[in-house]
């Protein structure tokens, strides 16, 4: 006598192929479909595989908590190591929590209260460079402001012209390749590993710079030892000297890593919520209704209750990574379903942050005092999670978060935006990012 073993429905697919097809064409729309047509868990089916989609929010706490010892980073996250080096982003199990455990101390509370003053200090001179020259996209403005305002966050030191455009032009070099179809495509079935053995002119130029990216470190590093400051390496500096501390090599590859991750997924926050705020003035003028209400500096998050519901609403509606995804390495039981080793998972953030069940009638709406009414403690767990979840939680939410905040709340002293186009059409490979550049007009603000 043969168990049944209870199958996950899933949507009708083409030979070999399966669904991938049809979710490529429409990467947002397709699985909201999906989940209005065959529920909380949909099996996607491609090439001889099968991905659990996850659209609720109780199977996505069953996935990144009550089971995530049975799962690692999935292989497209894990093929980043393949230009990054192995990071606090990509490993998983014991060398991840070893890892973490060493980062900690650069990201506690002491220490964002003085990045902070970075993060408010960038946004006056962005504020100062939007009036003077009008950009033409706004997120290629908001990549630039955040790769400024880490670097300047990782270290106190002067950092040359010449060494902050190798840093700047490496960045937007790895996350392109992150984003081609090369790259995409062999992470999803090899794990990576053959692209650690390419010999192509994309490669040789991915080891060029990430040679040039660790004198470059090195070089700060050693500058932190000999005059330590209220940066980021010389928070690290002891979990590099500690017995079992982290190696050279871990430091370099966790900061660059960290720093690509955060740059383009705080830039695509705060380029939608800009987006948000030019659509909605009403929401603008309560924005800065609130920052007038403070002297001198800005710097009390818990000041700013309406800026902060603005970041977390936009958040929701346009989370910068489209979901989470996880690689069983055990089996285990998902809410009835059988999960064994080797099935890709996905919570899909974006569905699961747009489901009228979790978010009301409006849940499509751009309405940040539902952050204010509503108790918390009343909605699903897991309904929002744009800095995933779990034990993995993303090390650099509560400085993101910071981040945004302060960028908002510094801008809106000083700036009006306007919107003049549609909405701006996304896609997604590794992150959600626009499609096309993104315009919006910039005025100084009349009190």
């Amino acid at each position: 006598m043969t168990s049944h073993v209870r199958r996950p429905p899933s949507p009708p697919g083409l030979p070999l192929v399966g669904n991938f097809l049809a979710w490529l064409r429409d990467p947002f729309g397709v699985p909201e479909r999906w989940a209005r047509e065959h529920g909380d868990i949909v099996a996607m089916h491609a090439f001889g595989s099968t991905t659990l989609m996850l659209f609720a929010p109780d199977p996505v706490g069953e996935l990144l908590v009550k089971n995530e010892a049975s799962t690692r980073k999935s292989p497209l996250t894990r093929g980043m190591s393949c230009i990054t080096g192995d990071s606090v982003v990509t490993i998983t199990g014991e060398p991840w929590k070893r890892r973490r455990r060493l980062l900690d101390p650069a990201f506690r509370t002491a220490q964002l209260a003085r990045y902070a003053r970075i993060v408010r200090r960038h946004a006056e001179r962005y504020a100062d460079r939007w009036l003077a020259a009008p950009p033409c996209d706004i997120h290629a403005e908001t990549l630039e402001f955040m790769f400024d305002s880490l670097v300047d966050v990782l270290t106190d030191a002067p950092l040359g012209a010449e060494d902050r455009a190798i840093l700047r032009r490496g960045f937007e070099v790895f996350w392109a390749d992150f984003s081609s179809r090369e790259f995409v495509a062999l992470s999803q079935m090899t794990n990576g590993e053959p692209y650690r053995r390419l010999v192509t002119p994309r490669r040789w130029r991915q080891k060029r710079l990430l040679a040039e990216f660790d004198r470059i470190i090195g070089d700060l590093v050693r500058r932190a030892r000999e005059a330590p400051g209220e940066d980021l390496l010389s928070a690290l500096l002891p979990s590099v000297d500690r017995d079992g501390g982290l190696a050279r090599h871990e430091l370099h590859e966790d900061v660059i890593t960290v720093i690509l991750a955060a740059q383009e997924t705080t830039a695509m926050g705060l380029t939608m919520a800009l987006d948000l705020l030019a659509r909605h003035p009403d929401v603008w003028a309560r924005v800065q209704a609130e920052v007038d209400t403070i002297t001198g500096d800005l710097d009390d998050l818990a000041a700013l209750p309406y800026t902060d519901a603005v970041t977390r609403e936009a958040l929701r509606l346009y989370p910068p990574l489209w979901g989470v995804a996880r690689e069983a390495i055990a089996p285990f039981s998902l809410s009835g379903y059988s999960v064994v080793p080797g099935m890709l998972l996905v919570a899909a953030a974006w569905v699961i942050q747009r489901d009228p069940r979790w978010w009301g009638a409006d849940a499509l709406t751009f309405r940040p005092e539902r952050w204010l009414e509503h108790n918390p403690s009343t909605r699903p767990r897991f309904a929002w999670f744009p800095f995933g979840a779990g034990p993995h939680l993303c090390i650099g939410m509560r400085f993101a978060m910071m981040e945004m905040v302060f960028a908002l709340a510094t801008w809106a002293r000083r700036l009006r935006f306007h919107a003049e186009s549609a909405p701006p059409a996304l896609t997604t490979a590794v992150t959600v990012r626009p499609r096309h550049p993104m315009s919006l007009r910039i005025t100084a603000r009349t009190i």
